[in-house]
This record gives structure tokens, C-alpha cells and sequence, in this order.
């Protein structure tokens, strides 16, 4: 979910590269895995903010400027009525706003 060519860039600029040891399609996981080690993890803000709240993690800016990410939801078109997806689209539109709102 994040720009890799930016921040291979902006490590560039000060003579480091960054060293992966594993990439993960989520991170909801990453919280687990790097609790007792040295390993650092560039995710979304708003977990970010979750997790220095509760003080199980430190918050640091990216060194570079990071994009801005687009989500999108999809679903068939025999679904654009049905009151249980209307239901839930509704709940992801909301909390989405209020994501955006609180950041």
C-alpha cells in the first residue's frame, strides 16, 4: 500500500536503502509481528495513530512525502438494490467519513 520507489528515493538521498524482510498484502497483521523486534513498518495513518495511542508503538512521519491512496468498493450490479449491500455500503461509506473527517 505504499510508495516503495519513494521511499527507495528518499533513502537514496542520504546513501541507505531500505532492507525489506517481508511484505505483507494487509496490515492488520503487522501489529502482531512486530511486537518484540527491532523492525519497522510504514502503514496506513489511522492505525498508526490507533496504536501510539494505546502506546503500543511509536508514530514517525515517512522521509519523503507520501501519496494519498484510493479505495474503491465494488459489487454487481443485482446487488445495487439489495437492502442487506445498501446496508453495508452505507456502514463502509460512513466509516470511511469519519476516517477522513478525523484525520
Amino acid at each position: 500500500m505504499f510508495d516503495r520507489r519513494a521511499l527507495e528515493e528518499a533513502l537514496s538521498t542520504i546513501g541507505a536503502a531500505p532492507r525489506y524482510r517481508m511484505t505483507m498484502p494487509h496490515s492488520l497483521a503487522i501489529p502482531n509481528l512486530l511486537g518484540n523486534t527491532d523492525m519497522l513498518s510504514i502503514i496506513p495513518e489511522s492505525l498508526a495513530r490507533d496504536l501510539a495511542t494505546r502506546g503500543s508503538f511509536l508514530m514517525r512521519p515517512t522521509p519523503y512525502a507520501a501519496n494519498a491512496s484510493t479505495f474503491s468498493a465494488v459489487w454487481h450490479s443485482r446487488s445495487d438494490h439489495d437492502p442487506a449491500q445498501q446496508w453495508l455500503r452505507d456502514k463502509v461509506a460512513s466509516a470511511a467519513g469519519k476516517a477522513l473527517s478525523d484525520s
